[in-house]
């Protein structure tokens, strides 16, 4: 019997079920008698024939598990091999698969062209956003964008609030990747000037210590959005530049950090 195999991959952000609710439903109207199977644990439970039929679970209740938090299918970070490849093909050769669709981010795309690349035989391989980053080639903005946009800019606008009543620097990590959407999105909620963040800094731009040290210097209070990941190139302690003044680096290691 043709079947398609739906998995989840990566963090479960606040739509990673809202995707998988949208992949059964589209599969449905294209082709009524297919048979919808998810795998459990991503491809680690493909392997290990760890899938669920979910051919007949009634529209409601599809729709309900799509507001639903978590991964409704439970989720992997796992990142396969090219042996690893040649197994998870084997699971879907078994189950019949015409296509395999996978619900992720950057790791759960790479997984897939792998598996295209390895694949001799018939199934598609189809890949389902549910990334925060917004960094997805051929997107306007990926699903778990807006919801992730939407928490960064109220957090941070409430930071900003109880910090007015303190002197000195915050500054805040945000996630993203290499890319700065969701860093930008600290500037949501400005409605003045004075309004926080007053300095925003992104992958995309190389960021210097220097500038951003002597720029900081003109606030009495105020603070900084920075992304998680710079460039490498940005990454090394400039040339007398005392210690003291190397906090500003926008690093993964550091310890002040407000994600989703």
């Amino acid at each position: 019997m043709a079947s398609i195999v739906i998995a989840q991959g990566g963090g479960p952000t606040a739509v990673i079920n809202q995707t998988l609710c949208g992949a059964i439903l589209a599969a449905r109207r294209h082709d009524p008698s297919l048979r919808i199977l998810g795998a459990r644990y991503g491809v680690r439970g493909l392997t290990q024939g760890n899938v669920v039929d979910l051919s007949t679970m009634p529209e409601a209740e599809l729709r309900r598990l799509g507001n639903t938090p978590n991964s409704a299918l439970g989720s992997t970070r796992d990142k396969p091999d090219s042996g690893a490849c040649s197994d998870i093909l084997a699971a879907l050769d078994r189950l019949g698969a015409r296509a395999f669709v996978y619900i992720g981010g950057n790791d759960t795309a790479g997984t897939l062209e792998l598996l295209r690349q390895q694949s001799s035989g018939p199934c598609h391989f189809v890949h389902a956003p549910k990334t925060i980053d917004n960094d997805l080639m051929a997107n306007d903005h990926v699903p778990g964008f807006i919801s992730a946009a939407a928490f960064v800019a109220n957090a941070l606008v409430s930071v900003d609030l109880d910090f007015r009543a303190m002197p000195g620097i915050y500054v805040a990590i945000v996630m993203g990747r290499h890319a700065g959407f969701l860093s930008a999105a600290a500037a949501g909620w400005q409605q003045s000037p004075d309004d926080a963040p007053h300095l925003i800094y992104t992958p995309e731009k190389p960021f210097s210590v220097v500038q951003s040290s002597t720029t900081s210097m003109r606030f009495t209070r105020g603070w900084a959005a920075a992304s998680s990941r710079c460039p490498r190139e940005c990454r090394t302690k400039p040339a007398g530049l005392s210690p003291r003044r190397w906090w500003a680096r926008p690093s993964s290691a550091t310890p002040m950090a407000i994600c989703n």
